[in-house]
């Protein structure tokens, strides 16, 4: 028997071809921050158990994190963030177009720290995500859904055959 993994809410995150923002940050010019930031790879690695990106607040100015899109990335539909954000002054996830305007999508305040956050919504046209806060936070995983849930399995049939249909049978659950 194959089970999987369902995508949504988060399982979707870690999926290559459904998230646009997958390991992002381990390219040294998608992925930018605040002065003295650390350990940005965490924020796109597609887990929330590995250490988290770490942004600083440099003095009189504001942390942030910055992960530059794929180029033509289609319209995405889904936005997670997961973080440890500041009581004092919420963090703001923002959707970045091609022309650099930044739309406001979530307010992240404290009570939402250690908590998958999921932004449904259509936007054309992204170039980046923005994450920014007056206050250092912490960014556990980033995501941004961009194409249809996406399944597949492989079945080993023990030798190379023919195969003229499969037949799918959803199981009914009482």
């Amino acid at each position: 028997m194959w089970q999987s993994g369902a995508c949504f809410p988060q399982d979707y995150m870690a999926r290559p071809v459904m998230n646009a923002a997958l390991w992002a940050c381990n390219s040294t010019t998608a992925c930018t921050a605040s002065p003295g930031s650390i350990n940005l790879y965490g924020a796109t690695d597609g887990r929330t158990d590995t250490p988290s990106a770490s942004l600083a607040a440099p003095s009189g100015g504001k942390a942030w994190l910055r992960v530059a899109l794929p180029p033509n990335t289609p319209t995405v539909t889904r936005l997670g963030i997961r973080g440890i954000f500041p009581a004092a002054s919420p963090a703001v996830l923002y959707v970045e177009q091609a022309s650099g305007q930044r739309l406001a999508v979530a307010s992240l305040a404290s009570n939402v720290s250690y908590s998958w956050v999921p932004v449904r919504g259509s936007w054309s046209g992204v170039a980046a995500l923005y994450v920014e806060c007056p206050l250092a936070f912490t960014v556990t995983e980033l995501a941004a859904q961009a194409t249809a849930c996406y399944e597949q399995a492989a079945v080993d049939l023990g030798s190379v055959q023919e195969v003229g249909a499969l037949r799918w049978v959803p199981m009914q659950c009482a």
